[in-house]
This record gives structure tokens, sequence and C-alpha cells, in this order.
């Protein structure tokens, strides 16, 4: 998945952990910036864009996305952090 998603044009870290992330709404990946050593859970949704605007989404390095979390347009997860639901 970071591979693809580095040839689509995210900034994406190394060492990233992908299981079944909810990547289907991504359509611009431009906009989205992972560190390295990022852990996300399962069924987590990244949307960059909704109905009025577009901006970037980062989630910084060692930070671990729990399960079923929605990443907004404009968010940043800090270094090391832990989002749960």
């Amino acid at each position: 998945v970071s591979v693809i998603l580095r040839c689509l044009g995210a900034k994406v870290g190394k060492r990233i952990y992908w299981p079944g992330t909810g990547l289907q709404g991504l359509v611009e990946y431009d906009l989205l910036e992972v560190g390295d050593d990022v852990v996300f859970g399962s069924r987590t949704n990244v949307m960059v864009c909704d109905a009025v605007s577009s901006k970037r989404i980062r989630i910084l390095a060692g930070a671990n996305v729990g399960d079923r979390c929605v990443l907004l347009p404009g968010c940043t997860i800090g270094r090391n952090a832990l989002l749960g639901s």
C-alpha cells in the first residue's frame, strides 16, 4: 500500500502498517502525509476532502491510529500519539 500511495503523490514514510485501511474515499493523494513507524487499525477512514474544502492530513512518526477511527480534513496526529475510537 505504501508504494502505491507514494506513486500517486502521497508522502509516506517507512515501516507503515496498513491492515484494511479505508482509503477508498481518498482522491487527493498529495494531501496525505504519513511519517515513519505509523500503525493504522483496521477500518480506519482517511478523508482529505469534504463537501466544503480539501486540507492536508498529517500523521507524524510513531503515531498509532486505532480501529475504526475517522481522520477528517486538516487534522494532525502528533508524534508518538495514540488515537483511539
